[in-house]
């Protein structure tokens, strides 16, 4: 196994140690954009054998088997051949406000439901307690 693969495996495993683990239970919240990038890069050195990351360390261009070479950006200087319809940005605006809006309804109900978990399981943690000092104190008020 190369150099690179186990350093990646390092740093996944690192980050998977880093992470805040969520109460009452044996999980942990990662950061997904973090975890797949590093993800990717372990496939691609897996598939070029090294090679991406050493090609990477020389500063030239990595890229994937079999990935096409990435389009070039417009120059600045470039003049738009087509007018942009205010309608179109209009469109684009709202259906990027409503993407984020049901996003944000997303993270709202997800936020709410683990709080509701974190809740019941602090529920019966408190339950139990309570059970055990109750029977604590039946057992000295019975000497």
């Amino acid at each position: 196994m190369s150099m690179e693969l186990l350093g990646l495996i390092d740093a996944i495993e690192a980050t998977i140690m880093d992470c805040p683990r969520m109460p009452f239970s044996d999980k942990i919240m990662i950061q997904e954009k973090k975890m797949l990038e590093m993800l990717a890069k372990l496939r691609i050195v897996a598939q070029t054998g090294g090679e991406a990351a050493q090609r990477a360390v020389k500063g030239e261009q990595v890229q994937r088997p079999g990935q096409r070479q990435p389009l070039r950006k417009p120059s600045l200087n470039a003049t738009v051949q087509e007018p942009i319809s205010d309608t179109g940005v209009k469109k684009t605006v709202e259906s990027i406000l409503v993407d984020a809006k049901n996003k944000a309804e997303d993270m709202i109900k997800g936020a709410d439901e683990y709080a509701k978990d974190v809740l019941t399981q602090l529920l019966i943690v408190t339950t139990k307690i309570q059970r055990t000092i109750e029977n604590g104190k039946g057992k000295l008020e019975k000497k």
